[in-house]
């Protein structure tokens, strides 16, 4: 193991970046990189310090009272978002006035074939009723005579 360095500016013998030292602080490591850097830490006057720092800054910041804007603050907020999706925003080509023309007469044949076919439905021209069924005749019923009533057949 390495022993302690005494001076507290002394560099990091491992060089550990300071999000790595956050992390291992926060247990946001997978396990062998937290074993690895907290025993480095034990033996390690620099990251100590620079630990010793990051719980500061924290205890200062826990002191602060919480931010709250002014409602006004939302609404001008809204009013950018808005403003900046209404410049950046895809826009439809402007149609040229012959295609405006192709585009008014496609919508008008549309609404005539629609007029015609209610027309036609609703005069009977086109009528979706079902025929009727022929009642039995004679030669079904003697038909069915020559094998006796449902009765006889059951021997009642």
């Amino acid at each position: 193991m390495n022993e302690p360095s005494l001076h507290p500016d002394a560099p990091c013998a491992l060089a550990l970046p300071l999000e790595t030292l956050s992390a291992w602080h926060d247990t946001a490591l997978r396990q062998p990189e937290l074993r690895r850097v907290g025993e480095h830490v034990n033996t390690c006057v620099a990251c100590q310090s620079r630990l010793a720092a990051f719980d500061e800054i924290a205890a200062l910041l826990r002191g602060e009272p919480l931010f709250e804007p002014r409602p006004s603050t939302w609404i001008e907020l809204r009013g950018r978002i808005f403003i900046e999706f209404a410049r950046t925003r895809p826009r439809l080509p402007k149609l040229t006035s012959w295609q405006g023309l192709v585009l008014l007469a496609l919508a008008l044949l549309l609404v005539l074939i629609v007029a015609r076919l209610l027309t036609l439905f609703l005069s009977g021209h086109a009528s979706m009723t079902v025929p009727a069924i022929p009642a039995p005749t004679r030669a079904l019923a003697s038909v069915a005579g020559d094998f006796g009533t449902p009765q006889s057949l059951l021997g009642l």
